[in-house]
């Protein structure tokens, strides 16, 4: 007769495995907290944030907020619209986070995406040869080839973040090249 193991060690040990998986990563989908007119009012407002649950939302200067870097106020400034709040995607570890926020209205959109994962080598892979650098903004910063013309995008690298922006506007607004370089240029102030 043959001596058959049980199987509970192995439950146990891949229980144990997804229980520490899970504890090691963090994912964040509050809202962020509100934009504020400065760096440090920005990072003031975010570390005494809360969602409703009675916890504080992270500060801006510990963890990525997409929203935090461009506002509501922003996007609407931009697009010419109020597109409401920022519907945000923020994930943030212990190596670093990553956040999306988006911001739309009918046939227009705002879109930040923010990395703080080998931010500098993200920027330098989404730069292509017609890319067109963008003084004044960041550590560095570009603007890639528009798909459309009512479309614009610019990557910046502030410290070991790369930010991305990305507008998107009906064509009887004009060009958003010049919006997407405000944006960022707020953008990078606030990081």
């Amino acid at each position: 007769m043959s001596s058959r193991r049980p199987r509970w060690p192995v439950a146990v040990a891949a229980a144990t495995g997804c229980f520490l998986l899970a504890a090691c990563s963090s994912k964040s989908t509050t809202k962020p907290p509100a934009a504020a007119a400065s760096p440090a009012a920005t990072q003031a407002t975010a570390a005494t944030a809360s969602d409703g649950s009675g916890a504080s939302a992270p500060a801006a200067s510990s963890n990525l907020h997409a929203c935090v870097l461009v506002s509501e106020q922003d996007a609407t400034t931009a697009l010419g619209a109020d597109p409401g709040v920022g519907k945000e995607d923020t994930q943030n570890g212990d190596f670093g986070g990553n956040s999306r926020c988006s911001y739309t209205v009918p046939s227009a959109g705002v879109q930040v995406s923010a990395s703080s994962i080998a931010g500098k080598a993200l920027c330098d892979g989404n730069r292509q040869p017609n890319s067109v650098d963008v003084p004044g903004v960041g550590d560095s910063a570009f603007e890639t080839p528009a798909t459309s013309a009512q479309e614009a995008t610019v990557y910046f690298l502030k410290g070991d973040t790369c930010i991305s922006i990305t507008i998107e506007t009906r064509a009887s607004t004009g060009s958003p090249k010049d919006r997407v370089i405000a944006l960022a240029t707020t953008a990078a102030s606030r990081v």
